[in-house]
């Protein structure tokens, strides 16, 4: 992972995180692997076991918008761990009335809330926040399988899949800044976007080129500009999403289609209060959809 591809070798001035996945949220323990993952930029994060991680990206990210020369312009990029299992979350954020199949995954989302929050005012307390896009997006859909509590009702699938509850992640912009209009607060896009499109997008933004330099063998993007698709409706540069080697969205003359030929992974309903109701499994796709 190291070799030319953390944060710090693709244009960050520094960065705090794993490099896996299903971290145990205080130990920053790698089951599969069987090892500690938690870097601070390429060196291992020394003194970080027992802290639980959303607390200490949180705290990186108010300490970068407080040291920050606000003449200069800032990118940050805060990936939170919340909601992702494992379900842990400091005792002060449970609420005991909440059934207690969820208390823990509901924690976790007034810890996430918490975290925004405090970091919008951080902002703010800097007068950033007037210059400031904020993107806030789901990596994927949440997961429902085994004792995971995500729910995607009322979209067909979960995690793993294709379907829209797999893969219509969640997402808004917000922010002070005067380049999105007045008019578009508040309003929903049906513009179609792949979360890779944000590259491009923040690229174009910042006046610069999405190659990269000759040597990194990293394959060019395939991030499109989407802004004027979502705040000027413009026709999305978005026309296909291929999803696995069965799934694929395509725009035609403006319908998106969607054709699914696979539907092993992941095919249920999730009624609206799951996991506290068990989901329903739907009909197969073998011979597409």
């Amino acid at each position: 992972y190291l070799a030319g591809q953390v944060p710090t070798a693709r244009g960050f001035d520094s960065s705090l995180g794993y490099l896996n996945g299903n971290e145990d949220h205080y130990t920053h323990h790698f089951g599969i692997l069987n090892g500690t993952d938690m870097w601070d930029s390429s060196a291992p994060a020394y003194g970080t076991t027992g802290q639980y991680g959303d607390d200490l990206y949180v705290a990186r990210s108010l300490r970068i918008i407080a040291e920050h020369d606000t003449a200069a312009p800032l990118f940050l990029y805060h990936a939170f761990q919340n909601t992702h299992t494992p379900y842990q979350v400091p005792e002060e954020y449970v609420d005991p009335s909440d059934p207690e199949k969820v208390q823990a995954f509901f924690g976790m989302i007034r810890h996430l809330d918490t975290a925004v929050l405090n970091i919008t005012n951080a902002l703010k307390a800097r007068d950033m926040w007037r210059d400031t896009i904020v993107v806030f997006s789901a990596d994927n859909g949440g997961e429902c399988l085994g004792k995971s509590a995500g729910n995607n009702y009322p979209l067909r699938g979960c995690k793993y899949s294709d379907f829209e509850g797999g893969v219509r992640a969640t997402a808004f912009v917000s922010g002070g800044s005067a380049l999105i209009p007045a008019g578009k607060r508040g309003t929903t896009s049906t513009a179609l976007v792949h979360i890779c499109d944000w590259y491009a997008t923040f690229a174009a933004m910042a006046g610069v080129d999405t190659a990269d330099a000759p040597g990194h063998g990293v394959p060019a993007s395939d991030g499109v500009d989407v802004w004027a698709a979502l705040t000027a409706d413009a026709p999305s540069p978005r026309t296909e999403v291929p999803l696995s080697a069965e799934s694929v969205i395509s725009s035609v003359n403006g319908t998106v289609y969607k054709y699914v030929t696979d539907s092993k992974s992941a095919n249920v309903w999730t009624p609206k209060d799951f996991p506290l109701s068990p989901a329903v499994p739907a009909p197969s796709c073998a011979k597409g959809c």
